[in-house]
């Protein structure tokens, strides 16, 4: 069954007429009559009772006309979504990410996609910058969120968003209603870090901020995810350094400060791969440049 016989049908269905019929369709009438008939052959009944006065339905024809109308709309859409996908306005992109850019940057990468482009879909895993990597060499995500700059032969990258590093206080702290702080007043305190990784991570940052500052913390309590961070310093078991897109989510109990003499920038990239081809996915790419934000 040809869909060029289903068209002739649905059109001379509507038209009840084989010379406006084929006109519509830019068929001569003879070729007209011919694919009705190889379309009556291939079904076994008649679909049209016709004289030389008048053209009409058979009964078959009534029954057959939802469903041939059906497949015709299946196939048209069908071929609108290929069209939108090769355009790069519909389909669903693989993104990774780290919880850091679910607080700000995500929301706005969703945000500007759902005004410009609503049939682009992101499909999202929270992975570590290690399993990105992996992700996006092995084809098994499109993008990446991650504070680490890969610097891979087969990836490129940008930063996407840029927080500085802020102290987080217990609310009930001496010193958090300060605005600023001074790090190296706080080598007794607990630290609240993240748990080592095989990969460079946050926890190197803060670490490193407490070494410009003079020293090395020496009571630690680790974490897995700097969301649980900002829930122990809320009750009071120890203070961390965070990013300052923290704050967006107004944590009770707790008190973000600057640091004295310490300004400390923490990009987020997107990465993608170099050979990126697929238009649907340098779409998503381009909405995030233009959405960048590099001071939080």
């Amino acid at each position: 069954m040809e869909l060029r016989h289903i068209r002739s049908f649905v059109v001379l269905a509507e038209e009840l007429h084989f010379g406006r019929a084929a006109t519509r369709l830019y068929l001569a009438q003879p070729a007209l009559s011919q694919q009705i008939r190889q379309l009556e052959d291939e079904l076994g009944v008649k679909l049209f009772r016709r004289n030389s006065h008048r053209v009409a339905l058979s009964e078959e024809g009534h029954l057959f006309l939802p469903n041939a109308r059906a497949a015709i709309a299946s196939l048209v859409a069908g071929q609108e979504q290929l069209q939108k996908r090769e355009q790069g306005t519909s389909g669903r992109v693989r993104v990774g990410f780290i919880s850091t850019a679910a607080l700000t940057l995500l929301p706005r990468i969703l945000h500007s996609l759902q005004r410009r482009y609503p049939g682009i879909e992101l499909d999202l895993y929270e992975k570590d910058a290690h399993e990105q990597l992996n992700g996006l060499l092995l084809d098994e995500l499109d993008l990446g969120v991650m504070h680490a700059d890969l610097r891979h032969p087969a990836l490129e990258s940008f930063v996407a968003e840029t927080n500085t590093v802020l102290l987080a206080l217990p609310a009930k702290h001496p010193l958090a209603n300060h605005a600023s702080v001074n790090l190296r007043s706080f080598a007794q305190e607990r630290f609240i870090l993240p748990e080592p990784m095989p990969h460079e991570d946050f926890r190197e940052v803060a670490l490193s901020l407490c070494r410009r500052a003079g020293f090395v913390p020496e009571r630690v309590q680790r974490v897995r995810m700097l969301q649980t961070a900002v829930s122990l310093v809320a009750s009071g078991a120890g203070c961390a350094l965070l990013p300052s897109n923290f704050q967006s989510i107004r944590p009770r109990s707790v008190k973000f400060c600057r640091l004295k003499g310490i300004d400390h920038k923490l990009p987020l990239y997107l990465t993608f791969r170099r050979d990126l081809k697929q238009s649907l996915v340098r779409n998503v790419v381009d909405i995030v440049s233009e959405a960048s934000v590099h001071s939080l």
